[in-house]
């Protein structure tokens, strides 16, 4: 298959069904309400005892809901159903097993200019080069949900993007904005500490609660054009 195959790439058809999708699950909706009310409003209270357990629980959260979420979502694309206790005894495990094979390599990888150049300072060169990856593994998380298999997730997921670059281009520049500007509001968090606090809150609630909507968006619609390229291939 080429990158011609419109069938497979109808982004616009599938982000509607994304949207539809999400729009009917409002537990979803409510829980990344919840979380992003939390990332925007924990850091307020930095000097408190409760900020460090706070914050270790969100984030903890965060991560073990991420794969729940997103098997509930591909179980309704394949036209199946699971309960949540199912679904985190599938997915939990190797989805951060996964993550881990993804991202130590890119952290280390990432962290070599910054190490080569520490003379001139940083300069994001590790942020720079895990959204680097992000983008390079547009298609690995959706891989592991479609096949059901960790193994070899990360080869097919890289070798379909290098196959399909020109028509995942929307996708890829998604993933950039979505990155930049969660990178952007943490920079500015840092920047301005103890200074317009309320509206660098709310400024965080919006950008977390519309990327965590546009991530699971665009894993809806990968999903889906694996599976019609499966389809088409077959």
């Amino acid at each position: 298959m080429t990158d011609t195959s419109d069938n497979a790439f109808a982004i616009g058809r599938k982000a509607a069904y994304a949207v539809h999708l999400i729009r009917n699950h409002t537990v979803v909706l409510w829980f990344l309400g919840f979380l992003s009310l939390a990332n925007a409003t924990i850091p307020l209270f930095r000097d408190s005892a409760l900020f460090m357990p706070a914050t270790t629980v969100m984030v903890v959260l965060s991560i073990v809901a991420t794969p729940v979420i997103y098997g509930l979502f591909y179980q309704l694309i394949d036209g199946s159903s699971a309960s949540f206790h199912s679904l985190a005894k599938t997915y939990i495990a190797p989805y951060l097993w996964l993550l881990l094979r993804m991202y130590l390599p890119a952290i280390l990888l990432a962290s070599l200019p910054a190490i080569m150049f520490a003379e001139h300072g940083s300069g994001g060169y590790l942020e720079i080069g895990l959204i680097a990856f992000s983008m390079l593994y547009l298609y690995v998380i959706p891989c592991f949900y479609l096949s059901g298999r960790q193994h070899g997730a990360i080869v097919r997921g890289i070798s379909f993007l290098t196959r399909h670059l020109t028509a995942s281009t929307p996708l890829l520049l998604t993933v950039l904005l979505l990155e930049s500007a969660l990178l952007l509001v943490h920079y500015a968090r840092t920047a301005l500490a103890g200074q317009a606090v309320l509206l660098l809150a709310g400024v965080d609630f919006f950008v977390f609660l519309t990327a965590s909507l546009v991530d699971l968006a665009v894993f809806i619609i990968l999903v889906q054009i694996l599976k019609n390229a499966n389809l088409h291939d077959q």
